[in-house]
């Protein structure tokens, strides 16, 4: 019987990297046909006779773990940043202060006056680390703070669901959100906490669930879904599938005999490949509930490709044309048309930014007439035309190719 070595990805079940790092991994062998197999496992797996079918391995695993992949003698990546790096390995962490920093710009750039960060107690490094880059990027700021979370057990007795633990979760922070001003932003260091966060508002609080915007981070949430009453979540995406790419890059010639071994002393961090901006972090500055669902309501439209003019509007949300004017120069001191347009304007921003779409394909996205037309807006706005913007502000710049179906990290995601 032929055996055959392979490569593991090995990650707790619940990681939230699992998949994202999975997929940057998978990549890489494709794209180089690497000749072993790359698969995943669990922990389970780290038994003493592993080291004799594995080539090497990507690891984000319990620190009670640690100690014995580290004593296998193959060559170990870990990608976890839950206790930063680990000794004798190879670290590719992702850099949660950048992660912080980008989450302060997103909810600056939507408009929003005030702000908050909603972290666990004892959550680890990488909650603590996304919180200390949020406060450094808003240090000086009037109005920004941070709310800590006590760490919740499972009930023994009680059967655990997600909703379940969502309730119990929110009779602990709902009081902390009595004096919530309503163009808060509030950053949440995982979508976890802030979807509990969304259902708190909702339930208790719904004057506010329209105008605080709400950011979260890893994208997870794409694998639930809460229920059409609430706004989708924005969420930033860390470099894990970078992470799992190059992970791979740094793993492979490790079998090569030729080859000199990395050993444990490579350290490499990891930017956010971008934000998938969504509904919950739109209309920022706006303290009316009504014209705020209206503005997200209409960036919603633009993203989906969806014809947006003012009579639209004002029939979706059964008003007449006049009373839509007063609203929006009541609330945002501005037309509804211009509105639209500024919305516009910030999907062609973030579409230049986080893609890599021709301008042309941007320009039609965004419901610009003629290129031309985006290039004089930006122009008039920022001082740049879009192939400056893009060149100042890309976040992708330092990317590695990898197929198309993996880029969907740069997608802008409307579910």
């Amino acid at each position: 019987m032929l055996h055959q070595k392979a490569f593991y990805l090995i990650f707790s079940k619940t990681s939230s990297l699992r998949h994202q790092v999975t997929e940057g991994a998978l990549a890489f062998a494709r794209e180089k046909q690497l000749p072993h197999p790359v698969c995943e496992a669990y922990p389970e797996v780290l038994v003493p006779g592993l080291s004799g079918d594995c080539l090497g391995a990507i690891c984000s695993i319990p620190p009670e773990e640690t100690l014995r992949v580290r004593n296998l003698g193959i060559p170990i990546l870990n990608v976890s940043n839950t206790r930063g790096p680990v000794e004798g390995m190879g670290n590719f962490l992702s850099d949660d202060v950048a992660v912080g920093e980008l989450a302060a710009r997103h909810l600056r750039e939507q408009g929003y006056r005030h702000f908050l960060c909603l972290a666990p107690e004892k959550g680890g490094l990488v909650h603590k680390e996304r919180a200390r880059g949020f406060e450094l990027a808003l240090a000086g700021t009037t109005g920004a703070k941070q709310i800590r979370i006590p760490a919740l057990e499972k009930n023994p007795g009680r059967p655990w669901t997600r909703l379940r633990f969502v309730e119990e979760f929110a009779e602990h922070l709902r009081p902390k959100l009595q004096n919530l001003e309503p163009d808060t932003g509030i950053f949440a260091t995982n979508d976890w906490m802030a979807w509990v966060l969304l259902n708190v508002l909702r339930k208790h609080q719904p004057e506010l669930l329209h105008t605080v915007g709400v950011l979260g981070v890893d994208n997870a949430s794409e694998d639930v879904w809460y229920g059409s009453n609430l706004p989708t979540l924005s969420s930033i995406l860390p470099g894990f599938r970078q992470m799992g790419y190059e992970g791979m890059a740094w793993l492979a010639p490790q079998t090569d005999p030729n080859g000199t071994p990395n050993g444990g002393d490579v350290l490499k961090k990891f930017p956010p490949a971008g934000i998938a901006a969504r509904a919950s972090t739109a209309g920022g500055g706006c303290r009316d509930p009504s014209t705020s669902r209206m503005a997200r309501w209409i960036w919603e439209q633009l993203r989906m490709q969806s014809p947006v003019d003012v009579d639209e509007l004002a029939v979706q949300f059964h008003m007449s044309r006049k009373t839509v004017y007063r609203m929006f120069s009541k609330h945002l001191d501005m037309a509804p048309g211009d509105w639209i347009d500024g919305a516009r304007l910030d999907l062609a921003k973030h579409l230049l930014r986080n893609t890599r779409l021709s301008i042309g394909e941007i320009s039609e996205k965004c419901g610009f007439a003629k290129q031309d037309v985006l290039s004089r807006c930006l122009k008039r706005e920022t001082g740049f035309t879009p192939r400056e913007y893009r060149a100042g502000n890309s976040l992708l710049q330092n990317e590695t190719p990898w197929d198309t179906a993996s880029r969907n990290a740069y997608r802008i995601l409307k579910k």
